[in-house]
């Protein structure tokens, strides 16, 4: 292997570790502070892998109460996105180009989350913080204002609101920004 290969392998999983970091945050995220007792295996989907465990201190901005629910984006339609709830199992796989695709599977139902005017939207940028290196002890999480428009498949979502039936009408609503 050459210098410039395992430079962009190093990237590569680094890259890795800080979106299984950041994904895993958000699917912990309903208490202050966060912990995961059990660490953290992040695979390339092949022969590489990283065990982490994760200490984060919730920001100010978001509610204290537990999440109302917690889910990765199936679709969206209108103000509407539509959640998959469930074990979520995320699973990074290393393309030959060297790229990064992470698929997601749920076993729970799919939840429509409203969002109206009313709703405040925040995307979690923690992981911009670690660019360079990987998070060492607590780690405080850093959100911005994010948009509706800017959340894609696939992605996690966590709720807070007001259950009506089979929805939830979002109070707050929090996606991972990587």
């Amino acid at each position: 292997m050459n210098r410039t290969t395992g430079i962009d392998v190093g990237v590569v999983v680094l890259a890795l570790l800080l979106m299984g970091a950041a994904f895993v945050a958000g699917t912990l995220l309903a208490t202050k502070p966060i912990q995961a007792e059990q660490p953290i295996v992040i695979s390339d989907g092949n022969s590489q892998s990283i065990q982490m465990k994760l200490d984060m201190e919730r920001a100010k901005e978001l509610p204290t109460q537990p999440m109302d629910l917690s889910g990765i984006v199936v679709r969206r339609a209108d103000n509407s996105l539509f959640l998959g709830t469930g074990n979520i199992t995320p699973r990074q796989v290393l393309n030959p180009d060297l790229s990064v695709k992470i698929e997601k599977t749920f076993d729970g139902p799919v939840v429509e989350i409203v969002v109206n005017h009313a709703t405040t939207i925040y995307k979690d940028v923690t992981a911009k913080q670690y660019q360079v290196s990987p998070p060492i002890g607590r780690v405080q999480q850093l959100i911005e204002p994010g948009s509706i428009d800017d959340i894609p498949e696939n992605r996690t979502v966590i709720v807070w609101g007001e259950r009506r039936g089979e929805r939830i009408i979002a109070t707050v609503l929090l996606y991972l920004g990587f």
